[in-house]
């Protein structure tokens, strides 16, 4: 993967995990490979990113609960130190019902967003009463709510910002 030459403040990822599991699709449509969707990285190719970190960054990573420890190795890898869930995406049809995927122990609903920091990004902050709670529709596979990201932008204003392995490019936003 190949990063601009400039150093972030602001690093929100998806990454283009590869768990060998499977990915159920909208309204009955049979399960499918992520491959089949984006091409997928092993976790060691994942914590070997070289990152374009500024001294002081935060780093917003998606991941599912299953997979949370691996997140925050990832994370960790990458330098940052895990502070918290930053978000809880409650996933919902557009009739406003709720998604529910099958899972070896529980139905799930939602995902989640972890955070990390390096350095002293609380001089960045602008907000505190930022929502942790995402209600929004699932639309095509692995895309995430817009809103996550205006809830960034909210949390540390205008400052450098990237998304890793973004699947389409956002104004404000390098990629």
């Amino acid at each position: 993967m190949i990063f601009p030459d400039k150093k972030y403040n602001i690093i929100y990822a998806d990454p283009a995990w590869s768990f060998g599991s499977k990915a159920y699709q909208d309204s009955g449509r049979d399960f499918d490979k992520l491959e089949n969707h984006y091409n997928t990285m092993s976790i060691d190719e994942i914590k070997k990113l070289d990152v374009p970190c500024a001294e002081d960054c935060v780093c917003f990573m998606w991941t599912t609960d299953a997979h949370l420890k691996e997140a925050i190795e990832v994370m960790e890898s990458w330098g940052f130190k895990y502070k918290t869930i930053a978000f809880i995406w409650v996933k919902k049809y557009e009739s406003g019902s709720l998604v529910y995927n099958f899972a070896p122990y529980t139905l799930k609903s939602c995902e989640i967003c972890i955070l990390g920091t390096k350095g002293i990004m609380g001089k960045y902050k602008k907000m505190n009463n930022v929502k942790q709670l995402v209600e929004a529709v699932r639309t095509k596979h692995s895309k995430k709510p817009d809103e996550v990201r205006k809830r960034i932008e909210m949390l540390y204003g205008d400052i450098p910002r990237i998304e890793l392995f973004a699947r389409e490019k956002i104004s404000g936003w390098d990629s």
